[in-house]
């Protein structure tokens, strides 16, 4: 899979920073081997595990094992799929935090994967550039089935294009699949005034409303 029809895939906009990388390309599962998922132990990198596993078993069949990395914990693993604030992270940053709360970055090299910053966005956006999934809530999804997963050496890193934004459903899942910001500083309606109706002057103002 190359990051021409993967990270770079026409029906999604191209990331804010993307580089391929020398290294080796990353066997994430085939049928001798599949990497283990590693995850923090915070709601969203669980959550963010679990989609993981089920996006890799859809894909090829093979479903990997997850652990949690608690609080005191130190993974061992050398290779393996890293999900937010654990050890094998550790030195792994997103510059790009510093414009949003919600940006991440996925980094594929020697035989790792590593996903940092807002790690439940960074495993969706992965799982749409290199798995080629599309999920359509209320719908389904669609997969791409493959005999192994081997994905090539790159850094990528993105953020919400809009930082101040709220969904109208309130769907976690919509949100993820959206990587919409969501660091607004409270409920802000666009649409009309809060409480217009009950405002005489703006009722006679404008009957028609």
């Amino acid at each position: 899979m190359s990051p021409a029809s993967g990270l770079l895939a026409p029906d999604l906009s191209a990331p804010h920073d993307l580089r391929e990388l020398p290294s080796a390309p990353v066997t994430v599962s085939s049928p001798d081997k599949t990497l283990t998922i590693v995850t923090a132990d915070a709601q969203d990198d669980r959550w963010a595990a679990h989609y993981l596993a089920d996006a890799i078993e859809e894909t090829c069949g093979h479903r990997p094992d997850i652990l949690v990395e608690y609080k005191g914990q130190t993974c061992s693993r050398k290779e393996g799929l890293f999900i937010g604030d654990v050890s094998p992270n550790h030195g792994w940053t997103c510059a790009l935090t510093n414009e949003s709360a919600e940006a991440f970055r996925v980094v594929a090299e020697k035989g790792s994967v590593h996903y940092v910053g807002k790690a439940d966005f960074a495993v969706f956006d992965w799982c749409e550039r290199v798995l080629g999934m599309r999920c359509y809530p209320g719908c389904g999804k669609s997969v791409v089935r493959c005999g192994e997963i081997v994905v090539p050496p790159s850094d990528y890193s993105d953020r919400p294009v809009v930082a101040h934004r709220q969904l109208g459903d309130g769907s976690r899942f919509w949100t993820r699949l959206s990587r919409a910001g969501s660091s607004h500083r409270g409920r802000v309606r666009v649409h009309q005034p809060s409480g217009w109706v009950t405002n005489e002057t703006l009722r006679s103002i404008h009957p028609g409303i």
